[in-house]
């Protein structure tokens, strides 16, 4: 059975459980210490593969570790350095000790992953080849011992996979192999007698020659260069053993090479690949993450420095960590998808959650969230708010460790891309839609306060002369009563809509908004001649919703129709005039909703322009009448609430606008 074992040494188990949960999928047993000392031991103990290890660590470093590990390249483990704090001299001084890669932290967890498939890879053919190699020799001792002609040792060396070469002990070429032959280019009198070096590119060798090789007795698994007949260099995966006569005295050195020139493209290829990603991913303003199935982050781009992290120090750390605790309820598949248990709510309408785990039209996207910054407002030492947009998509991956399907999840990737000063904008551009609003309506409520004090002053003038008459008449006090109200009401109204500061979302009744709306602009509508029929259900369910937001989108309805209405008449105050108000439940994908319709009997909407209506600043109305916000404005309101506007119209004869909004429970 393989050796599949991976020690990890490091001082920070954020980094060990991240670690594990990256390298479980590959089949790998993850062991672990702390520091060196303790690595030292559990490598004695566990005998691993390959070690990755931390270089500042208390008790013994990395550094020291190594010093004490004395690696060798035919020895049975290889080592990876991943470290944040490694300079060049570290570097160096690692390489020398017999480091086979080093991984500056951050580092791209599929660089990681390759580089862990690599080094796995190239100690088990090592392995493979030492122990072909053995046996190798012990087939030659056994044939030495027999009489088995020379046609039959040499038919077994011509039919080997790998190029094999015998070697003299002053260097020249004594035996070769087909599959030598058929790598480098050669005939078999080009080579032999003639010396080693010819074939070997790598540079050492040709300094040291065969005596370093004489000298080492066994080489196993070591990466050299070898040189064709035309002069281009070939990578193989490099073995060798010397061969002694009874008396102790060398007789020569076998040589067992493999062509390793695909692999090393396909390392090459995928280090340009993560290279590329890496830049692009550093080069995006956006944050890209990759969370494991918990929820953990695997991988963040550096871009999370704008909100105050390092990379590093989030591997590991949960995703509810990067966002505002108001908001990590309402967006987690743990606290979410249990609302939604045994309910079809169709791709639409399917709960966007940071952790997804779909694709296609499920998939999550435009997911706003308040994130939570390390910075802070040097000002007031408080949290600043940044508001992000998330885009995320469930990865599937093949394994053999899985059923049949060979299909499992492992993780979410996806993008955050800071919005904040989009909110801000989209905020102001809603507030100035109030202001204008509010413009509007200052007429009517002006209208609708002078009327109710006129008579509230006439009918206190008539008490206090029924007064000093002594003849109290109550139906004067029920005016006055009737008329505060109406200016309440009125006044009530108007600071609703207008209130300074929007609330959060919160569990609220459409027909009392629908009333503030009416008693707003009903001087306007009455002035005009407009009939409102309305028809809401009793009983009609609450929506969690803003007050604000929603009020405006009604309000921006309602003055569309009376201006629809009043260009149809040309006339302001003539003409037959009906705005209808519908209110009612109704099941859309099996699940409740409020629709609300708007319906009025004005010019209508002309086939070519129904469709560009919600668009920015694209109006029906004439020149200098409206900013095409209205309706542009309304719609993202209504989708914010995870609602939707329908407009349906005939050119001359009506619109309908109907509002559909989530029940929830």
């Amino acid at each position: 059975m393989p050796n599949n074992k991976i020690l990890v040494i490091d001082d920070e188990e954020v980094v060990i459980a991240a670690i594990k949960r990256s390298l479980k999928r590959e089949g790998c047993k993850i062991i672990s210490a702390n520091n060196g000392k303790d690595g030292l031991e559990m490598y004695a103990r566990e005998q691993p593969i390959l070690i990755l290890l931390d270089i500042r660590m208390p008790n013994m470093g990395g550094v020291e570790f190594l010093e004490h590990l004395k690696l060798s390249p035919s020895g049975p483990c290889s080592v990876i350095v991943l470290t944040g704090h490694g300079d060049d001299a570290i570097m160096e001084k690692c390489f020398k000790m017999g480091v086979s890669s080093f991984l500056k932290k951050p580092y791209n967890l599929y660089e990681l992953i390759g580089l862990v498939r690599h080094a796995i890879a190239l100690k088990q053919t090592q392995r493979e080849i030492t122990e072909y190699q053995r046996h190798l020799e012990l087939l030659t001792e056994n044939l030495q011992k027999t009489t088995v002609s020379k046609e039959y040792v040499d038919n077994i060396v011509n039919n080997m996979v790998e190029a094999l070469i015998v070697v003299n002990p002053d260097s020249s070429i004594k035996k070769v192999n087909h599959s030598t032959l058929n790598l480098l280019g050669y005939e078999e009198d080009e080579l032999i007698k003639k010396p080693i070096a010819i074939i070997i590119a790598d540079e050492e060798f040709k300094r040291d020659g065969i005596e370093d090789l004489i000298k080492k007795g066994f080489v196993g698994g070591a990466e050299k260069n070898y040189l064709s007949k035309q002069g281009e260099k070939i990578p193989v995966l490099f073995s060798s053993s010397v061969m002694r006569e009874k008396d102790g005295n060398v007789q020569g050195v076998v040589c067992i090479a493999s062509d390793i020139t695909k692999r090393k493209q396909s390392e090459s290829a995928l280090k340009e690949s993560e290279e590329r990603y890496r830049t692009l991913v550093e080069a995006i303003p956006d944050i890209v993450y990759r969370i494991d199935v918990n929820g953990y982050f695997t991988f963040i781009s550096p871009s999370i420095r704008n909100l105050g992290y390092e990379p590093n120090e989030l591997i590991g750390k949960h995703f509810s960590g990067i966002i505002n605790q108001k908001d990590t309820e309402s967006l987690s598949r743990n606290k979410i998808l249990p609302e939604y248990n045994g309910k079809n709510t169709g791709d639409g309408n399917a709960p966007k959650l940071f952790d997804e785990r779909r694709t296609g039209k499920r998939l999550t996207k435009n997911l706003e969230a308040r994130l939570a910054p390390k910075i802070r407002d040097e000002g007031n030492n408080e949290e600043m708010e940044y508001v992000g947009l998330i885009t995320a998509f469930g990865e599937v991956g093949d394994s053999e460790q899985y059923d049949s399907s060979k299909s499992k999840f492992i993780g979410t990737f996806g993008i955050i891309r800071d919005i904040t000063e989009k909110t801000r904008f989209e905020a102001e551009t809603i507030r100035a839609g109030q202001f204008a609003i509010l413009g509007e309506l200052s007429a009517s409520v002006a209208h609708e306060v002078n009327t109710p004090i006129n008579s509230i002053a006439n009918c206190a003038q008539l008490l206090l002369d029924e007064f000093n008459n002594k003849n109290i008449d109550n139906d004067l006090i029920k005016i006055i009563i009737s008329e505060s109200d109406r200016i309440a009401n009125v006044t009530r109204s108007l600071l609703s809509f207008a209130r300074a500061k929007e609330s959060d979302k919160s569990y609220i009744n459409v027909n009392d908004l629908l009333m503030d709306v009416l008693t707003l602009t009903g001087m306007q509508l009455k002035t005009c001649n407009i009939n409102v029929e309305i028809d809401i259900e009793p009983a009609l369910p609450d929506i969690v919703a803003h007050p604000q937001r929603v009020q405006q989108v009604f309000f921006n309805i309602i003055n569309n129709a009376r201006d629809a209405l009043n260009n149809k008449s040309g006339d302001s105050r003539g003409g037959d005039k009906t705005i209808k108000i519908i209110g009612e439940k109704a099941l859309i994908n099996s699940n409740p909703y409020v629709l609300i319709t708007f319906y009025d009997n004005g010019g209508g909407i002309s086939a070519d322009k129904i469709n560009k209506v919600m668009t920015p600043f694209f109006t029906t109305k004439p020149r200098g009448k409206g900013t095409g916000l209205g309706l542009s404005i309304s719609n993202r309101i209504i989708n914010d609430h995870n609602g939707t506007i329908k407009i349906e119209s005939s050119q001359g004869e009506y619109t309908k606008v109907i509002i559909s909004l989530p029940v929830v429970d």
